[in-house]
């Protein structure tokens, strides 16, 4: 098992398994009201629309929608392998969590306090990022108890990688096309 699970959204549908780009053809997904989610959605074939993370439950009960994305621990504790059969670790958008502090109450702090926040937002990362991936693996072996469970390759990782590549694109002026670059060259580094 990889870091991965602790940190991505994975996708569950009652269909059929979804191992490559094609699986995905023409299933309606549940996904956030982001512009950027929904074209890469477009892009791998699939028809996504936004629903209110409430309503989702009944609307995959109801087949309203053939499946949803989240995180394994959102998957489990919403019971979605209730109304799901199918899990696909897809990795496919990284969820982080950051820790934010005003800046204008921090310039009121002593070097010496600000020393002391900024190690224990560190360690507190630490403790987080492990504590998640422990939960992330410990659903997701509770899922695979009642969901049939399938692992993408890593080639196919890449197809779907290949896929959204316009989405990035389009996209990277309204972001900022300096951060992309910035963002992309990291992605590369981590690699």
């Amino acid at each position: 098992m990889t870091e991965l699970v602790a940190r991505f959204r994975n996708l569950t549908n009652s269909v059929r398994p979804v191992e490559t780009i094609e699986d995905l053809r023409g299933l309606s997904v549940r996904t956030m009201e982001n512009a950027i989610h929904l074209d890469a959605w477009r892009e791998l074939g699939a028809n996504p629309s936004p629903m209110a993370f409430p309503e989702l439950f009944a609307g995959l009960q109801q087949g309203t929608m053939d499946g949803q994305e989240n995180p394994y621990p959102t998957i489990l504790l919403s019971n979605f392998y209730e109304v799901q059969d199918y899990l696909s670790g897809t990795n496919h958008v990284y969820t982080p969590f950051i820790f934010l502090f005003s800046q204008q109450i921090w310039d009121t702090l002593t070097p010496e306090q600000q020393e002391i926040l900024t190690d224990a937002a560190v360690e507190a990362g630490k403790f987080n990022r492990q504590r998640n991936r422990e939960v992330a693996i410990e659903s997701l072996e509770q899922l695979q108890e009642n969901m049939e469970f399938s692992e993408i390759s890593p080639e196919e990782h890449q197809r779907f990688q290949d896929a959204v590549l316009p989405v990035i694109d389009k996209h990277a002026d309204s972001i900022g096309r300096e951060i992309v670059d910035e963002y992309l060259a990291e992605i590369e580094k981590a690699q």
